[in-house]
Order: C-alpha cells, then structure tokens, then sequence
C-alpha cells in the first residue's frame, strides 16, 4: 500500500524518476548491435538468438510507453571506485523497431528530474515543470504541478502545485495536456501521502488519499470521504528495518520512503462491488454507497489502527489489523492487532478478538484460508477462526534457529519438482505453510505447524515476468532464468541479468552497457 507521488502514477501507466539537469558536459551516446546467444531451448537444444544493444555508458533504467514502444534511457556511470555514481549523465529515446536513437540529452543528477507520462516527459527543476514530447525530444509548454497520476485516455495529468501557498497545499489540479490549461481544482488531502489509484470505469476514478475521493479526470467533479489514513509521532522507536530485497521478492511486499516524521499506511485495501465501497481508516471501518453516502460505519477505538486487510468472507466482512505501519523504509508497531468481523449489511460488529503479543511483535503476514486465517509474527506462527475470532492453533518457532519469521512467501516462488517442470509452492501445495526468515531460510509447516522442511533460497526460483503464454522466472542467487510455457514447462534456459522487462512481443534485459533483446517467437 505504500505510495508517493511516483508510485502512485505507476497505477496509471509506465512511469519513471530521472533525475537530470542539462548543465553538465557528457559523451553523445553511441550504439553498437550485434547478435549473441542468450540460451538454449530446453527441447530442441536450439541456440537462442537474441540482439544485443552496446551503449557507450552504464544503462541506469529503461521504461517504455505501451502505446508507441518507444524506450527511454537513463544512463548514468559509475566513480573510478565503483562505489558511487557519478553527477551527469545522458538520457536517450531508444526506438526498437528500426533499432535507433530518437534523440537524447545530457543530464545532471543534482537538479532536475524526469517523469514519463505516456507519450510525454515531464522535467521539474524544483521552480517549474516543463512538458516535453517524448518521440522529438521539445519542449512543448510550462506548467507549474508535481504529477501523481496521468489519465491517458483523457490526456489529463493530475497533481499538486510545485510550490503552493498554504491554502493549496492540498489542493488537487487536472491539467489538459493538450495545452497545458487548468480544468479544474478540488481539495484531495496529501499529508499522509497517495495509497491507491483505482479505475471504476472509463469517466471515474477512486483516489485513496486521507480517505476517498471519485475523481472524473476530465471535469474533476466527484464525491469525497474524508478520513484520516495515518498519523504523526516524532517520538516512535522505529521497530523493524524494511524488509530486504530478496525477502520482497519472496513475499511481494515493498516499501517506499517517506517522511520520518508521518506515519502511513494506517489504512486497509479497498473493496468495491455493485452495492457500495468499503474501507478501514486509523478512524474507522465504513461502506460508503456508489453515490459516497454512509450505509454503515465501525468506528476504531483510540490508537488501536494500524495497515489492515478486510475481505468478504459469507455474509461477513473481516479485517485483520497488523498492528504496524510504515515511517519512512521502516516498518514500525503502531495500534493493536486485532481480527474481527461485521455484519456485511448492517456493520453491526459479530467479533472482535484482539491478539496478545509482545511491544514490536506485530503481525508480519497472513494467509486466508477458507474458514480460517493464518498469521505469521516474529516468533510464531497462529490460526484463527474468521468466524468467531478463536484461536485454533500456534507454534512457538524460536527454538529451530532459523531467525525470525518474516511472512508467507507469494505464489510468484517456483520449485523444481522433478527435471523440466516447475510449480509455484504456495499457490499448488496448500497442505502446507511456507514462510520466510531474515536469514533466507523458506521452512516448511504442515497443517499441525509441525516443521517438515526447510529450503535454501539458493533452491528457489522468483517469477519476474508473465505474459501470454509464458512464466519467465529466475534463480535468485544465480544469473539464470527459465522460460516456462503456460503449463508450465521449460522452454529454454536464459543466462540473463535480473533486470528484465517487456516491451510487445519482446523481452529486454539490462547488463551494464548492453540492453539485450529476445523476440519471443524466437523461442517457440
């Protein structure tokens, strides 16, 4: 749940961050394309071709705009030292079809920075924001506003000013792209940062920010539900460090910072559905009706909120509050954790049962399960029932040395099973419970929590990439990558960098100065 105002526009489109001024002397970029072999197939032991790209500096990031294909490119080189980067550097709009260099710029990372927003850049020099066309590369119009969102189909981007009085620090704008005019202005409350952008239809968006807000990107009317959705307290010890990469790409949860002095994320995910929209704030549990009328509404008691989850289950409405929030990259005890449950119609509350632990032993993940749920803590692991709140089972796991508990891996974590077919553990094995400690180790709980295996990481593959017909995972300790068919079968081993992404029927990968391609086809 974790969004600030980059973040937040990834919901809408590609998007990127660049920072970069034009002040600072670099070499023009140059390319040179060759072929390679990027592996074999697993059938037909085929060499892979694939084409690579050689850039005359370190290629930093690599977006796309979905519409056009085009690719820009952020480069930017290292110190004689390797341990920092430097200042300057070039960007480049990179076209694939023909294989060429649009244009491209230099770049200082001291000053400015660089959104792509659909078929559009946008510069901030920290004065003023400057919109610049992203297939010639010139500037088209000034404009004066940070971009949380842009609304392709309507070609309005949607923001704050770049230095607003006091009054319009929470004032949200909608600009016309087209010539960079005002459409229209409403307050949307910012302090606590964006959560969510959700699409209702093609007129309508939900923006999750200091409540709720249906925005029609084109005149800006809607209804707001204000609320609060986290809080401030200089004073909190901060609790847990955010969790590692590797852990990130086992579980799937992430951070991005924020203030140290705000506390976020003390808000749940949102559900929608023909009746009505529902949400839990740090002030309440409420379903709104389509229209932003209260049908019912559970207030929360004191400081006992925190990140939560709710869900239907039946005729219930249950939530799970984690006790934990973010300040900052740091995840931090805040409120009580609890699991309760509601009357879906009326509110009315059926249970609530909080859940006794230690100061910083908040709940660290969960896992639904049909009449139960699971949750994972530092030191145990714990199954209640989601419909009367009792607790079923717990284990306490300090005594297997492992570490500490960190949550359930996701189901983009493959295995091998037997040579040439993988499966995803979580998703095709629910007899048992695999969770992830801060050393690496995935231990393996059957449904008694009994400890029936622990796997090294070094075993485990990660899905980095899904698309018609295919699963592309890869090793996290090695660079090695299998691309698997629908069914799950290999189709090739890729000796390929970690850094991939797609663009129409092509995979790219990042490995230093070579952005190389795979044609897909290619592998069939």
């Amino acid at each position: 749940m974790k969004c600030n105002h980059l973040s937040g526009l990834g919901l809408s489109g590609i998007i990127f961050l660049i920072t970069a001024a034009a002040c600072v002397p670099s070499r023009p970029v140059t390319m040179v394309t060759s072929e390679r072999t990027l592996g074999t197939g697993y059938i037909s032991l085929d060499n892979i071709p694939a084409v690579e790209y050689t850039f005359n500096d370190r290629i930093h990031h690599v977006y796309t705009d979905s519409m056009s294909g085009l690719m820009t490119i952020q480069f930017r080189g290292t110190r004689k030292s390797g341990k920092s980067m430097k200042n300057n550097g070039r960007i480049a709009v990179f076209n694939p079809e023909p294989g060429e260099i649009v244009w491209e710029k230099p770049v200082s990372y001291e000053r400015d920075e660089y959104l792509q927003l659909g078929g559009y850049l946008m510069r901030y020099s920290g004065r003023n924001s400057i919109l610049i066309d992203l297939h010639t590369g010139k500037r088209l119009r000034d404009v004066s506003t940070v971009f949380y969102h842009y609304d392709r189909s309507h070609n309005v981007g949607m923001g704050y000013r770049l230095r607003p009085g006091i009054n319009r620090q929470n004032m949200l704008e909608g600009i016309d792209f087209n010539d960079g005019s005002l459409l229209w202005r409403r307050p949307v409350n910012r302090e606590y940062s964006w959560n969510d952008v959700i699409s209702i239809n093609d007129t309508t968006l939900i923006v999750v920010a200091g409540g709720l807000h249906t925005i029609d990107p084109r005149n800006g009317s809607g209804w707001s539900y204000d609320t609060r959705t986290g809080k401030k307290d200089f004073s909190m010890n901060i609790a847990a460090n955010v969790i590692g990469i590797a852990a990130g790409l086992m579980t799937g949860h992430y951070t991005i910072a924020t203030g140290y002095d705000v506390i976020t994320d003390v808000v749940s995910n949102v559900l929608t559905d023909d009746e009505g929209i529902l949400m839990a704030s740090a002030n309440d549990l409420v379903k709104l009706d389509l229209q932003g009328n209260t049908l019912w509404q559970q207030p929360l008691k004191g400081r006992e909120a925190g990140m939560s989850f709710i869900w239907y289950h039946n005729d219930l409405v249950c939530m799970v509050n984690s006790g934990s929030a973010y300040m900052g990259p740091y995840r931090i005890a805040t409120g009580s954790p609890f699991l309760a449950a509601y009357d879906a119609e009326t509110g009315d509350e059926v249970f609530k049962t909080y859940i006794e632990s230690e100061r910083r032993n908040f709940i660290r993940g969960f896992d639904v399960d049909g009449d139960t749920i699971l949750m994972v803590f530092r030191d145990r692991i714990a199954r209640y029932s989601v419909t009367d709140g009792e607790l079923l089972h717990e284990r306490e796991t300090g005594e297997l040395g492992n570490g500490d508990l960190m949550n359930f891996i996701g189901s983009q974590v493959f295995r091998q099973e037997i040579e040439g077919v993988y499966y995803s553990m979580a998703a095709f094995d629910r007899d048992n419970h695999y969770v992830i400690t801060n050393t690496g180790t995935i231990l393996t709980f059957n449904y008694d929590f009994e400890l029936v295996d622990d796997i090294s990481r070094d075993d485990l593959f990660v899905l980095y990439m899904a698309g018609p017909g295919y699963y592309l995972i890869r090793n996290t300790t090695e660079s090695r990558s299998v691309l698997l068919d629908s069914n799950l079968q290999v189709l090739a081993d890729l000796n390929t960098a970690a850094d991939v992404f797609q663009n129409g029927s092509r995979l790219y990968f990042i490995e230093g100065h070579n952005l190389v391609e795979l044609n897909l086809s290619d592998v069939r």
